[in-house]
């Protein structure tokens, strides 16, 4: 039969995490049983004092995410103030590690609260914007609103002489359509062919680039 005075020596010990698996284990009898009760709040006073005076131990990540799971899972339940604390805890503790998405899932519980509020703000600016149109039912059309503003698009000439050599081909054969720089797997049939070629011209063959092709 656990008592009061195992908990008691629980919290002289500052075995936290023990002493959260005790409350998950006998939550009916930790909200029931007076003198278990009153144990119990002594702990969560001591678990406060000690997170109020910035005393972390290797595991108080872990014992937060905890005491979260009891709060939100009912088994113990914590004022909206203790609530609140502890999601404001671990939405820092995640932020500080790069963790940013799991700092914004927490935040999520307490978007009323200034470093809550500011961590979800900068991380939905990350996400892509939904765009409304006649067939969202159908199809769904993002926006990155984290566009850079820089411009990726290379030109598919790689010197000046690609450009005069394609300029020449298209004056020559102005009837036809030409296009630079086409794979060369794009224009001969590579089933067709490989088993006439050598692993060296597999390779090349998937790499190889026409300067120029003309189409009719």
């Amino acid at each position: 039969m656990i008592d009061q005075e195992y908990i008691y020596q629980l919290i002289y010990r500052k075995e936290w995490r023990e002493l959260l698996d005790f409350v998950y284990q006998y939550s009916k009898i930790s909200t029931s049983d007076e003198l278990i009760v009153n144990a119990v709040k002594i702990f969560e006073d001591e678990l406060f004092r000690e997170l109020h005076k910035g005393s972390e131990t290797k595991d108080f990540q872990d014992i937060l995410e905890k005491l979260f799971l009891l709060d939100k899972g009912r088994a113990y339940k914590l004022s909206e103030g203790r609530s609140s604390r502890v999601i404001v805890e671990l939405v820092k503790l995640y932020n500080a590690q790069g963790l940013k998405k799991k700092a914004y899932e927490y935040a999520k519980y307490n978007p009323s609260d200034e470093i809550c509020a500011e961590v979800i703000n900068l991380y939905e600016k990350t996400l892509p914007k939904v765009v409304e149109h006649s067939q969202s039912h159908k199809i769904r059309v993002t926006k990155n609103r984290n566009k850079p503003n820089v411009n990726y698009v290379r030109s598919l000439f790689r010197s000046n002489q690609e450009i005069e050599f394609f300029m020449v081909v298209r004056e020559i054969y102005q009837m036809y359509v030409v296009y630079p720089n086409v794979a060369l797997s794009c224009v001969i049939d590579f089933n067709k062919i490989k088993d006439n070629l050598a692993q060296e011209e597999r390779d090349f063959f998937f790499k190889g680039i026409i300067d120029c092709v003309v189409f009719d």
